[in-house]
């Protein structure tokens, strides 16, 4: 997670994996660039796709975090997802974050990262002020 640059896939990408698709993975860490996997919960994904993709970042899925107040199979799948990942020794970052209480419920369940626009709007990356919110 040192390396300067993630470059994220979405779930839905990685569904026709083959060796060629793992071992593009290899090639961009040996580059120096961290994996993320993107919309995590959402597609095809299987464990078996995590344990061999073993990216550094697992993103859940802003549909399970938006009504994670109000939802607990929300509650349940994302600390499901969390675990997981964390399984496989990737962090997780959690998308929509839009309040301090959504904030606190997924600081307790143990997600490291977050992403929203209670941080920030999307900014363009010529802006060169980019925000990123570490929720431990």
């Amino acid at each position: 997670t040192d390396r300067p640059i993630t470059l994220e896939f979405t779930e839905r990408q990685t569904t026709e994996m083959s060796q060629d698709f793992i071992q593009m993975f290899d090639e961009i860490r040996a580059e120096g660039c961290n994996v993320a996997l993107d919309d995590f919960g959402v597609g095809y994904s299987t464990y078996s796709y995590l344990r061999q993709l073993r990216p550094e970042f697992v993103k859940i899925d802003g549909s399970f975090v938006l009504q994670l107040k109000d939802n607990k199979e929300d509650v349940k799948i994302v600390e499901q997802i969390r675990e997981l990942a964390h399984v496989v020794g990737a962090h997780t970052i959690a998308e929509h974050i839009e309040d301090e209480e959504t904030i606190a419920m997924l600081v307790k369940m143990g997600v490291d990262y977050g992403q929203g626009y209670y941080f920030s709007k999307p900014v363009n990356v010529t802006d060169k002020h980019w925000l990123s919110a570490d929720l431990a």
